[in-house]
């Protein structure tokens, strides 16, 4: 499987990979980790978790003055891959955290404008968004679960400043709205003109419903609010790449600023946050039944809860979507406070076996 962690920067994506990667070292579910990283600042693994010869830490600094993201580090990064790749073709299981694919994104960026360059002129959009797609499938697929038994299975940080992962690329309105909370910022459907029919559908029924089309209610429903020109170049590239990327893996936990910063790790948006695998097929039959049985990788606990959970800790953050009546808003406030104080953890506490 392919995981993603997106977010930006502070909203702790190395530590909640850390504590993965710790979870899976103590519970002996992998033979071999591999850790990429760029950041030698990035919090390290508790020894005392660590397994003789189990943990391959590459840190790849940049050179002085560069970017952390550099593409010089890209040979690096595809030298963890294949150290991991090598544990699987011994019919073991593998585990890689990449520390960001920064090197990967911003190799990308730079093979495009030398070859714009080279031709005097910008590409054809479709066959570049072919390639791009290409370029990133061909790194996800080396996580598989082989016939002869070995596995590799990627963790993959990605930094967007943009949400990009949810197609919510960051607005100077939203900004403006979050720094003058006295008068937030309110969209019209004529904001939205030449958006997907199935968007401005949706924008219509909030509407329908007395709803404020604001930065914050656009952001719970996953539509982008409409972009200036220094985000549309912004978010070009990087928004694309978050885009293919999860379109390619099994799953993403996207981490919220505001969370993080009043302490609420992990920072997880619950609306955003989803996984495509271990949740078995869906078919009545005895075999697809037998099917679900093998790959539902939940506990009986987290079954029993998890079909509701995640939707009301989504409606939950926005206040336009709470019921009217004041007994029945302060219950159900209650409840999801409760739930998601549960499953909050002390920042850089180590996850037990």
């Amino acid at each position: 499987p392919i995981l993603l962690i997106c977010g930006p920067e502070g909203t702790g994506k190395s530590t909640l990979a850390k504590q993965v990667l710790e979870q899976a070292l103590t519970g002996r579910q992998i033979d071999k980790a591999f850790r990429f990283l760029t950041d030698v600042s990035a919090p390290p693994v508790e020894p005392a978790m660590q397994r003789a010869s189990a943990l391959a830490e590459l840190a790849a600094a940049p050179r002085a003055g560069e970017d952390p993201a550099s593409p010089s580090l890209l040979t690096a990064l595809f030298e963890a891959v294949g150290a991991a790749e090598a544990v699987r073709d011994e019919g073991q299981h593998a585990l890689l955290v990449l520390d960001t694919v920064g090197p990967l994104l911003n190799a990308w960026d730079l093979a495009i404008r030398m070859a714009e360059a080279a031709r005097g002129g910008p590409g054809d959009v479709d066959s570049l968004a072919a390639q791009r797609r290409s370029c990133f499938a061909n790194l996800f697929e080396r996580a598989a679960h082989l016939q002869s038994g070995g596995t590799l299975t990627l963790l993959v940080l990605v930094e967007t400043e943009v949400m990009a992962a949810l197609s919510i690329p960051g607005s100077h309105a939203a900004d403006e709205a979050a720094a003058a909370p006295d008068a937030p910022v309110v969209f019209s459907l004529e904001d939205f003109k030449g958006r997907r029919e199935s968007e401005l559908e949706r924008l219509r029924r909030l509407q329908d419903r007395a709803v404020k089309l604001t930065p914050q209610v656009l952001k719970a429903v996953g539509i982008a609010p409409p972009q200036s020109a220094a985000d549309a170049e912004m978010s070009a590239s990087g928004g694309k790449a978050a885009r293919e990327m999860q379109s390619l893996s099994d799953g993403q936990i996207i981490l919220d600023r505001e969370l993080a910063a009043r302490g609420q790790f992990p920072a997880t948006v619950p609306g955003a946050s989803f996984s495509r695998f271990g949740l078995g097929s869906s078919g009545s039959s005895d075999v697809a039944a037998e099917m679900r049985k093998a790959r539902d990788v939940r506990s009986p606990a987290l079954q029993a809860v998890a079909a509701h959970l995640r939707t009301l800790l989504a409606l939950e953050q926005e206040a336009h979507f709470r019921p009217s009546a004041e007994t029945v808003d302060t219950l159900q406030t209650a409840q999801m406070q409760a739930v998601r104080a549960a499953l909050l953890q002390p920042p850089g506490a180590p996850l037990l076996p």
